[in-house]
């Protein structure tokens, strides 16, 4: 075995003539010892699947590309696409819907004149979006459910049930459960999802980009998934590659960790400065679903805490104001998601009693919207959806549930004493 690893994703031989563009290297330290443990009782096969054996009774574990030291080929999108080999520093909490990582990128490709840059990759791998497999109960990825996926997209049916899911808002549950295949099928438009609102978030929030939001680097193709079209099915050549952004790293805590990390006398300034961001953003066509004090970070300044940069990320759970959408309606939605109570309140309740009073006034900018007749009708909708026993229906309606759940929270954190 050679010392320097280099394996694709999938291997071509296994999955019927489909291939990874995207490759890993894996860190050479003590490789012949562990690769001839793992390999013990695996076909070669599963081995080029990246998998890796248990040693009580050999069950097959999937074996993730994105541990720390390991090297990825990706593509850059920029003007041209560009291949580049990044090299992981850190893993970033655990996969829910995303996997984040502390990547090194050579400097070069990113206009700047030192060797590496650190920036953040977030990835949409629909293997390791942990979190997201276990909300829609489909288990954990594994090399079957990997072998039947591949002979899906070989056979046309991922393209089919990918466009029917994409398109019809009305999918109901079928008799027999979904096979595996539809199931990776599901989770892969889901990454898609979230991966196109992260990126059209950044192109919306552009103003804010490098001050009050990370800047926008590059969108990122992380493994091409090549598969047979099926004519006038509609869907996109890049449905089933595994896709990412690459934004500015920031350092620093977040407001979940401040009484951790930054002196009392900083406190008021960085959550005025994190509810600031909200207000900035208002007269934009944008609604962010998922505002949470972990998703703020507080950046030191060279001159000190005083002087923190604060920055919002992670916008995969988000909307935009349709055109056709009436100030009633979008008012309305922005009142109930309450984005800048999630940060004022959230705040001011976890700080009590811990330092200074935190002193939080809403701007009420949405209020006049609060009492009309699309509350009704909103509230009548998304209760009605979210207790629906059909999965499909409640997949369908996720985003809206997380709508209801966050206001939920803002109001017991108001109501709190």
């Amino acid at each position: 075995m050679q010392d320097s690893l280099m394996t694709p994703l999938v291997n071509d031989e296994s999955t019927n003539g489909l291939v990874f563009d995207a490759y890993i290297r894996r860190p050479t330290v003590n490789s012949r010892a562990a690769d001839s443990d793992r390999a013990e009782g695996m076909s070669d096969q599963d081995q080029q699947f990246g998998a890796v054996a248990a040693t009580d009774n050999k069950t097959e574990i999937p074996q993730s590309p994105y541990d720390v030291g390991n090297t990825l080929s990706v593509i850059l999108h920029k003007d041209s696409p560009i291949t580049a080999d990044v090299k992981i520093l850190e893993l970033h909490g655990p996969s829910t819907y995303s996997t984040v990582l502390s990547v090194s990128v050579p400097g070069r490709l990113l206009g700047s004149t030192e060797p590496s840059v650190r920036a953040i990759l977030k990835i949409c791998d629909r293997r390791y979006a942990e979190g997201l497999r276990e909300e829609y109960k489909v288990g954990p990825w594994s090399l079957e459910k990997e072998r039947s996926y591949a002979d899906s997209l070989a056979s046309g049916r991922a393209a089919e049930f990918m466009w029917i899911l994409d398109t019809d808002d009305d999918v109901e549950t079928p008799a027999e459960p979904w096979d595996e295949a539809q199931n990776e099928v599901l989770i892969q438009s889901w990454c898609n999802d979230l991966c196109n609102d992260e990126t059209r978030a950044y192109e919306c929030l552009e103003s804010l980009q490098g001050q009050q939001i990370p800047r926008f680097l590059s969108k990122v193709t992380v493994s091409r998934n090549p598969f047979a079209q099926v004519e006038g099915c509609g869907v996109d050549d890049n449905a089933f590659d595994t896709r990412g952004v690459l934004i500015e790293y920031i350092p620093g805590p977040s407001l979940e960790d401040l009484a951790e990390h930054v002196p009392p006398e900083h406190w008021q300034y960085c959550v005025d400065e994190a509810v600031q961001i909200v207000r900035t953003y208002a007269i934009l066509p944008f609604l962010n679903k998922d505002v949470k004090i972990r998703n703020i970070l507080v950046s030191p300044a060279a001159t000190g805490w005083h002087h923190a940069r604060i920055v919002m990320i992670d916008f995969g759970l988000c909307q935009f104001r349709n055109p056709d959408e009436s100030d009633a309606e979008w008012g309305f939605a922005k009142w109930f998601q309450d984005e800048e109570g999630a940060i004022g309140v959230v705040m001011r309740s976890r700080l009590k009693g811990r330092g200074p009073e935190i002193t939080y006034t809403p701007s009420r900018r949405w209020h006049e919207y609060s009492d009309n007749e699309a509350t009704a009708k909103m509230i009548e909708g998304a209760v009605s959806k979210i207790i629906s026993p059909e999965p499909a229906r409640a997949i369908l309606n996720w985003k809206l549930g997380l709508f209801v759940q966050v206001k939920v929270r803002s109001l017991v954190a108001l109501l709190a004493p």
